[in-house]
């Protein structure tokens, strides 16, 4: 669901940063040398758009042929417990969500319009799923030491292992 919620909210940003440059104009509030030019921001969107699905494609690729690897060798389950954390989601919702503000952009560019905030935006998504791309990175390096992921399935092994004997053994209680 986590990231459903940042496509939820990356398509509102989009709203209001397009209801602020295509319909209000905000754009021509900002000083002239701040606004960029529909060519820029064309360029600046289209260049975006396909960073930010090839950051997308790569680095869930990868790391999803890592723990293919790692789960031959130890469990299926490492898969599945990687693609369940909360950091996974949350980066894979930071991209998802950056990828379709982007896209969703680009759909609607128009001549007319001065544009500031789509761009700026734009460009604040990016930095933010770089830095998301930094953090996973670094969530993948910790979650794939052995010690980790044994510890990770010892405490998923014993919340089953709970979970059965409260189920199971509680009707059977005097």
């Amino acid at each position: 669901m986590t990231p459903v919620i940042y496509s939820i909210v990356s398509f509102t940003l989009f709203l209001c940063t397009s209801w602020a440059d295509l319909w209000m104009n905000f754009g021509y509030l900002v000083p002239s040398f701040l606004n960029p030019s529909y060519e820029l921001t064309r360029n600046i969107l289209s260049t975006l758009t396909a960073g930010l699905l090839s950051l997308t494609s790569f680095t869930f690729y990868g790391v999803l042929t890592a723990l293919t690897t790692f789960s031959a060798q130890f469990s299926p389950r490492i898969l599945k417990n990687f693609m369940m954390t909360k950091r996974t989601q949350h980066t894979l919702g930071i991209f998802i969500g950056s990828f379709l503000y982007v896209l969703l952009s680009l759909l609607f560019l128009n001549k007319e319009a001065n544009y500031f905030f789509i761009p700026t935006s734009a460009t604040l998504l990016a930095v933010i799923s770089l830095g998301a791309f930094v953090v996973f990175i670094n969530h993948i390096i910790t979650w794939l030491q052995i010690t980790n992921m044994t510890l990770d399935m010892k405490n998923e092994s014993i919340n089953i292992m709970d979970d059965s004997l409260i189920h199971e053994l509680d009707p059977y209680r005097g």
